[in-house]
């Protein structure tokens, strides 16, 4: 593996492509652009002036959002296959606050397991489980808070949630990774992915942890985490 071939790292892009990225880049390192552009995007946004969307469309979502849809993703996973490069689906939800809001986050990670199930160019699904549970919720339970009442039915909920996409996952022999988040939440989220990858990573890895490697705690926390593995019997995903 090399990164610093970019003949490789780039061979999906066209010359176009490459110089409409590079002039994208080069603006989004002008601050004040940037913090202009952002003020005035979402005011025109929420006036819903005409031309928003299609200079929105052509410029920042084309380079950071494969579509709108899992249909309208399979053009540019059908191209990054052709050479050769496998496709991660990251459904764009986090940090919701209501219950039907984690749970179309959910139906929308099992259509996306689903549809990597019948794409052999998509063998990893992500997933921020703050776009599964109230992110106060998640803090308190870093916090020691005992839970009562519909904050204990809350936490239920998520971990119903949780189990439905890793059950899904391990069906249909598509791997889910969960995301790291803010470290006030972290200790709250390694707990819950364990207890999945306790589950269902019995003779195969299916759910994945991440580890913040920059952090300093973290290769500490990794050797912990295998040997709780180990001790337990489940492979674990890292």
């Amino acid at each position: 593996m090399d990164f610093t071939n970019t003949e490789i790292a780039f061979a999906s892009k066209s010359n176009g492509e490459l110089k409409k990225m590079s002039w994208l880049f080069r603006l989004m390192n002008k601050k004040w652009l940037v913090d202009y552009g952002s003020q005035l995007g979402l005011v025109a946004v929420r006036l819903r002036l005409p031309f928003v969307s299609t200079i929105v469309k052509k410029t920042i979502f084309e380079q950071f959002v494969g579509g709108t849809t899992l249909l309208e993703c399979q053009p540019t996973i059908n191209k990054l296959f052709d050479s050769n490069i496998q496709t991660v689906l990251d459904y764009g939800a986090e940090a919701k606050s209501s219950e039907q809001d984690f749970n179309q986050t959910m139906n929308e990670v099992i259509r996306a397991i689903e549809f990597g199930a019948t794409n052999e160019s998509v063998p990893v699904v992500t997933c921020k489980i703050t776009g599964l549970g109230r992110f106060e919720l998640l803090e308190d339970l870093q916090n020691g808070v005992k839970l009562a009442g519909d904050a204990e039915i809350e936490y239920q909920n998520v971990l119903k949630r949780l189990d439905a996409i890793c059950y899904t996952a391990s069906e249909k022999g598509v791997a889910v990774f969960f995301d790291a988040e803010e470290s006030w939440v972290q200790d709250t989220m390694d707990k819950l992915v364990d207890l999945m990858m306790e589950r269902y990573n019995k003779k195969k890895v299916f759910v994945y942890n991440t580890f913040q490697m920059y952090r300093h705690d973290r290769l500490a926390f990794l050797k912990k985490s295998h040997q709780k593995a180990v001790k337990k019997d489940y492979l674990l995903g890292a």
